[in-house]
């Protein structure tokens, strides 16, 4: 016995779950972004705290 609905059912549902896998790995290199420019503020941070620090 044959389902010849399944298949484009399933396709269908394929092709979504690739567009949000896409999205999710484009909001995931966002992040890593973003914390890349986290950890520089704190860096840039503890820099100045330091020299702050030092002039005292």
């Amino acid at each position: 016995m044959e389902f010849p609905q399944a298949m484009p059912c399933m396709k269908k549902a394929d092709t979504v779950d690739r567009k949000v896998v896409m999205l999710d790995a484009k909001d995931i290199e966002g992040l890593f972004s973003m914390k890349g420019s986290f950890e520089q503020r704190k860096e840039l941070e503890n820099k100045a705290e330091i020299d702050r620090v030092i002039d005292e």
